[in-house]
């Protein structure tokens, strides 16, 4: 009896993994019915995409991680993601228009390296300029924006390129 509640609970949870599916389908579908055309054909390529977004996202964190501990650097976390289709579809809604492709919108693989210390955010900075191609125009230093005396999120934002040579063997 056992091994078939078992069974049974993750038929059950199987089912409702399906029905989950289907659900978060017709979400997608009703809300690309916002989208004009451009934005639906920018969403279809990220789409297509996705596969070589999860492989850049692989690749990337293990040289990020190998280049940290060549250096002798202990973090507080490495966090990383791929947009989701839902997060891509409110941004198309707001401002699709300024997007040619999918390869103009910067943030689809986003990174954080948490350090414990905000003197280490340079050392990694330099480390991180050193390895990606950095869109100096669309970064942003907000450690820059805080005044002395305030406390707040300090942060280093950078916009990066991954260049060819990392992900071509």
């Amino acid at each position: 009896p056992g091994e078939t509640r078992a069974h049974t609970d993750a038929a059950a949870r199987q089912g409702g993994l399906r029905h989950h599916r289907f659900l978060e389908h017709h979400h997608h579908s009703l809300m690309s019915m916002k989208l004009d055309l451009h934005s639906e054909m920018i969403l279809d390529e990220y789409r297509e995409n996705l596969p070589v977004y999860e492989k850049l996202l692989s690749i990337v964190l293990e040289r990020l991680r190998q280049c940290l501990n060549e250096n002798h650097l202990r973090i507080a976390g490495l966090e990383s993601r791929i947009k989701t289709e839902d997060s891509l579809t409110n941004k198309l809604e707001l401002k699709g228009y300024k997007y040619k492709t999918i390869n103009d919108i910067t943030d689809i693989v986003g990174m954080r390296v948490i350090t414990f210390f905000s003197d280490e955010v340079d050392v990694i900075s330099a480390l991180v300029e050193k390895m990606f191609e950095i869109d100096w125009d669309n970064s942003v230093d907000k450690r820059k924006m805080l005044e002395i005396d305030r406390f707040g999120y300090m942060s280093l934002h950078y916009i990066c390129r991954i260049p060819e040579a990392m992900y071509h063997d």
